[in-house]
């Protein structure tokens, strides 16, 4: 089932300039493409951080020691 387009009515501020020279170089047919296209950048981005962060952490966790064997009798 395809979900039905929603209109949206955004304020972009100073970053209306930066839309306004996309549009102006005819790469970009409507604003909803740029739109679109930074939506799809930042997904690609956040996709990408955290699989960085997921492989920070595998290994940290392949470098931290194992734990100490709680039926181990304690040397001392």
């Amino acid at each position: 089932m395809t979900e039905e387009p929603k209109t949206l009515t955004v304020d972009l501020g100073d970053q209306q300039n930066a839309l306004d020279e996309l549009m102006a170089t005819g790469r970009y047919a409507s604003p909803s493409e740029v739109v679109q296209e930074a939506l799809q950048a930042l997904e690609r981005e956040d996709a990408l951080i955290e699989e960085l962060m997921e492989d920070k952490l595998q290994g940290v966790l392949d470098e931290a020691p194992a734990p100490a064997d709680a039926t181990e009798p304690a040397r001392g």
